[in-house]
């Protein structure tokens, strides 16, 4: 079936690769010396020789038509040679491309369970991972290197870990979708995927796309997958590919990323949360009572460069932002507002009303008022009680 999509690289991919370049120059001229890797190909290619057994393409026709019908799907004209690993027992493939050569190797009985299809798809997923190495003068292997360097070390914070994880998420899900221009059938993917997974010999694509979406209609945390995404949302990503190719991708980051969590931010999302808690302290701090010398310290523990403003205002943006976090960031932003209700004794409780008023425009209120009245110790009716002085004094300033 010939292709309704391009085989190209995700968003995400390309927003990595502009920030590395952007912020790693002398890494990424580092990495992207040929002299690097050559001194990797050799010492490879000895370790595959001696754990594998190469599968040789007269012995082993059923593998190479399958691996034929992949690379001319997908115009690969590199060699490409087919090992059996000889220890592992789970089933798997891997794919490794060093000098100009493809080298896939398969673990566990994976030829016995899967059919000519499902192997055409799973040749497919690994031949588009070597694919996407090579695009663009392989600068997306160079960054996925050097975002992955970046990560394991543990002395970067966990942004970049996230980073990472997210970009091989996307990855996995750039080969899925290699794996179904190479048969054009979701269900083809799927199977493949249940069986690699599971063992089994015999799944139901149909019945597991059910299963899927019973999963995502109340799940809204996103991907926990390191560097797989789950198989529920590589499924639900294989049936949009195929059924939506122009919306698949949007809705593959929906699932994948989930709600805005403040303990998993990435480069990007750690930068847009640090911009909006310095304009959620400016849009608090507006007043100019609100402004002591105890408010201004604490907001610049939070951003050294804080400048109080006057101008600022909370856009449909921000509003929609928030409202789409978890509850975990709600609480984050909670806290920002009590901190500051708290700062300067002189201020008394008035701050706790202006707070309010900006928890009640982000639909913050209610997780505010909880933390309230827990880090008060009060009681539901002396909170609203203390609620009502607080506007009150705040209509005579």
């Amino acid at each position: 079936m010939e292709p309704v999509f391009k085989l190209e690289p995700l968003s995400y991919h390309k927003k990595v690769r502009e920030y590395i370049r952007k912020n790693e120059e002398k890494v990424w001229e580092f990495f992207s010396d040929e002299t690097t890797r050559k001194n990797e190909v050799e010492k490879f290619k000895m370790a595959l020789l001696k754990n594998t057994y190469r599968l040789e393409n007269e012995s082993n026709p059923k593998v190479y038509e399958a691996l034929e019908k992949a690379k001319k799907g997908l115009d690969f004209n590199y060699p490409t040679t087919v090992y059996q690993d000889e220890s592992a027992q789970e089933l798997n493939a891997g794919i490794v491309f060093m000098d100009n050569e493809a080298h896939i190797v398969l673990s566990g009985p994976i030829i016995s369970k899967l059919d000519e299809n499902e192997l055409a798809a799973l040749f497919g997923h690994e031949i588009s991972h070597a694919l996407l190495w090579n695009m663009e003068n392989g600068e997306f292997e160079t960054t996925a290197k050097i975002i992955t360097s970046i990560a394991n070390d543990y002395s970067n914070d966990l942004r970049f870990h996230e980073t990472a994880r997210l970009f091989d998420l996307y990855t996995e899900i750039f080969a899925d979708k290699g794996a179904l221009k190479i048969c054009g059938d979701k269900d083809v993917v799927i199977s493949t995927l249940l069986k690699v997974s599971t063992g089994l010999k015999k799944v139901s694509a149909k019945d597991y796309l059910k299963q899927a979406k019973e999963i995502m209609a109340k799940e809204t945390k996103g991907s926990d997958g390191y560097s797989h995404p789950e198989n529920y949302i590589r499924a639900l990503a294989a049936e949009w590919m195929h059924d939506e190719p122009e919306k698949a991708e949007e809705k593959i980051m929906k699932i994948i990323e989930g709600k805005l969590n403040i303990e998993h931010l990435d480069i990007f999302l750690q930068e847009k949360v640090e911009k909006f808690t310095q304009k959620f302290i400016q849009l608090l701090t507006v007043p100019k009572w609100f402004q002591t010398n105890e408010v201004e310290q604490l907001a610049k523990d939070y951003f050294k460069n804080f400048k109080f403003v006057e101008d600022v205002e909370l856009t449909d943006d921000d509003i929609k932002m928030v409202k789409e976090s978890d509850e975990l960031t709600k609480e984050y932003l909670a806290y920002v507002l009590m901190d500051f209700c708290m700062v300067d004794s002189d201020l008394s409780a008035v701050p706790f009303a202006k707070a309010f008023e900006l928890s009640e425009e982000l639909e913050l209120h209610k997780i505010f008022e909880g933390i309230v009245i827990k880090e008060l110790k009060l009681s539901k009716k002396k909170f609203e009680d203390m609620k009502k002085q607080w506007q009150d004094e705040v209509k005579k300033i």
